[in-house]
């Protein structure tokens, strides 16, 4: 993929999940602090909620100039700091959350059942593991039969393409940052065979998908209580 498609790739990815990250932070401001300590199904969402969510909605786009500006003020090597600490608080967050949910399971908490964290842990799960799974396809594709044209289609994360561009087409160039970004940049982008880190994301989203199925989230005020186990059928029924 030539660098000038992968940089307008990257950049629209950028943008798109700054308004999505926006919009996401206000609703969860919104549930924190807007919503009615006891919704009941069916309920209105209340006026003040909903004029935050809106606001959200036209803030977001109106202050993304004043974030690029921002943003290219600091320079390459700051920028490309910034994204592989932020890219590696991401993938530490999915590790040590999976880690958790187990810890939670067998201590009865009842915070790691909540449905969107689990929601988008999956996802954030399923995404690594299939970029995995298609670079480590094309990478045994190409060595097997490079004349085949497609087979030199590489996919990488986001983060890496970026970073990698912003260190002047090396991501071992990390000559002047930050220690805690060469840290994670060497954390990040180690050498090591691409297979056995297939299997290891294969291993880790099966965890994920045995905690769904074995320890669910829970959803709506149905599910309110003090007990993780699940919701009695005919509660308050005769015995």
């Amino acid at each position: 993929m030539p660098p000038e498609t992968n940089a307008a790739m990257v950049k629209t990815l950028t943008l798109d999940g700054y308004l999505l990250a926006g919009i996401a932070l206000a609703a969860l401001l919104v549930r924190l602090l807007l919503w009615p300590r006891r919704a009941t199904p069916g309920q209105p969402l209340p006026l003040p909620a909903v004029a935050a969510i809106l606001l959200a909605a036209v803030a977001a786009p109106a202050t993304w100039p004043l974030v690029t500006a921002a943003w290219g003020g600091l320079g390459p090597l700051r920028q490309a700091d910034l994204l592989a600490i932020g890219h590696f608080a991401l993938v530490w967050y999915v590790i040590l959350l999976q880690m958790l949910v187990f810890v939670g399971w067998w201590r009865g908490w009842r915070w790691v059942r909540g449905f969107w964290l689990r929601l988008v842990h999956l996802a954030l799960m399923a995404v690594i593991t299939g970029q995995a799974a298609y670079s480590t396809a094309d990478q045994i594709a190409y060595s097997n039969a490079p004349e085949i044209p497609g087979n030199d289609i590489w996919i990488e994360c986001p983060f890496t393409i970026w970073e990698r561009q912003l260190r002047g087409g090396d991501l071992a160039n990390i000559d002047g940052s930050w220690p805690v970004a060469r840290l994670a940049n060497r954390f990040l982008y180690a050498r090591v065979p691409t297979l056995p880190v297939l299997v290891g994301y294969l291993i880790f989203l099966v965890g994920v998908f045995i905690s769904w199925v074995f320890f669910r989230p829970l959803i709506g005020p149905e599910d309110a209580g003090t007990s993780v186990q699940d919701t009695p059928t005919n509660p308050g029924g005769p015995a």
